[in-house]
């Protein structure tokens, strides 16, 4: 693991080892290529979404078939600029127009247009899904799961409307979007933490801006992340960074909107469990990461050195 030098660690530390006090200085560095494929369908006529064919999800997951969610959110921006924003984590609700989505039975892999809606308006794919042109307007389709509230987008498409398509089939497969990451997680000095004990609390008020660059929001950042893995160095975790939920050998999450610090013995598991302190064994991570934000990566992440 990393090592800090004496006067940084007393910075970090401040008066009591069982602060972390962070700054972006301490977060990782990542940069991230997303790319969407697109599908023309005709306009004005009701469609397929199938995504019975996907086997691994955008984030090189095992996928089941299962999904919580089916989105379908149209766009007036073109579809690199959307792609740039997801990249910045900086596409925000004004930037979408009509919405609409299902929660479909666990048994099923295809959904009709016309079954999604939002707050019992469905979709009218005779008036509601007239043609587009891309360079100006598009919808993306998506199914999702919803974790602990959060959108983790599983696979996605752009749907183009035309009024010379006559394909009406929106298939979702394997490698229909992408995201291609690079991470530093060794590079930026490590937290200090004491081995053993519960009560840490973890104060980010210092932080200015995210991974992305963007300035810090405590609004966004709302989901605390504390994760052990079994591997040797922070490196190792950079090959499996997209995921961090089902890599990790011990993670749990708290929530954290709003707020500029947290005891991480709020933070549970899956299973309710606490966090019990760190331990010496592997490479312990902590974060924070924004449940509602269509980028999967952590808003800031910080490798912890356990003494």
């Amino acid at each position: 693991m990393s090592r800090t030098s004496p006067a940084l660690a007393a910075l970090l530390i401040g008066c009591s080892n069982n602060v972390l006090e962070v700054s972006s200085e301490n977060n990782y560095s990542y940069s991230g290529q997303l790319a969407i494929q697109q599908v023309e369908v005709a306009a004005l006529t009701d469609g397929t979404i199938d995504w019975s064919a996907i086997t691994t999800d955008i984030r090189g997951r095992a996928f089941d078939g299962s999904v919580d969610q089916v989105l379908f959110v149209e766009f007036d921006l073109p579809q690199a600029e959307i792609l740039e924003k997801i990249d910045a984590n900086a596409l925000q609700q004004q930037d979408a127009g009509r919405q609409f989505l299902i929660e479909p039975d666990t048994t099923r892999t295809s959904v009709l247009l016309s079954e999604l809606e939002i707050v019992g308006n469905f979709l009218v794919p005779e008036t509601d899904l007239d043609a587009v042109d891309p360079g100006q307007r598009n919808w993306l389709v998506s199914v999702v799961d919803t974790p602990n509230g959060s959108i983790d987008a599983l696979m996605s498409k752009f749907v183009v409307p035309s009024g010379a398509a006559t394909n009406t089939d929106i298939a979702l497969v394997d490698g229909c979007s992408t995201l291609d990451v690079t991470v530093d997680l060794s590079s930026a000095p490590s937290l200090i933490a004491p081995a053993g004990k519960p009560d840490v609390l973890m104060d980010w008020s210092g932080l200015t801006t995210d991974v992305h660059g963007n300035p810090w929001d405590s609004l966004l950042a709302d989901q605390l992340l504390v994760a052990r893995f079994d591997v040797a160095s922070p490196a190792d975790i950079e090959e499996i960074f997209l995921r961090l939920d089902s890599e990790a050998a011990e993670l749990y999450r708290g929530n954290v909107f709003g707020v500029t610090e947290a005891e991480l013995a709020t933070a549970v598991d899956d299973s309710g469990n606490t966090f019990p302190g760190f331990s010496d064994q592997g490479v312990w991570l902590v974060g924070i990461g924004c449940s509602t934000c269509f980028n999967p990566v952590p808003m800031v992440i910080f490798t912890v050195e356990v003494r």
